[in-house]
């Protein structure tokens, strides 16, 4: 079974996420920008669906992440800077 439909932005309210997997689905549209109130996350693995736009520059503010797959998307633009900010592993 595949989950279909947007990534809402109030994923923003899930402070104490630790981690995103909702790889190879059928998510369309953009990556909200408050994901950024997610300050717990560890890990966003949002390979292989059909999300849109671009890369939040807010991503960068998550000091935490370390694991970060945006693959296989209809992603656009250029990557933000402060992703060169996260932990080395991602």
């Amino acid at each position: 079974m595949q989950l279909g439909g947007i990534i809402s932005p109030s994923i923003g309210k899930l402070d104490k996420l630790q981690r995103i997997a909702l790889h190879q689905n059928r998510l369309h549209g953009p990556i909200p920008s408050e994901i950024k109130n997610c300050t717990e996350l560890r890990a966003i693995y949002l390979k292989a669906n059909y999300l849109q736009g671009g890369i939040p520059s807010e991503i960068g503010e998550l000091i935490h992440l370390t694991i970060l797959d945006l693959s296989s998307n209809l992603l656009r633009g250029t990557i933000p800077a402060s992703i060169g900010s996260l932990k080395s592993s991602i």
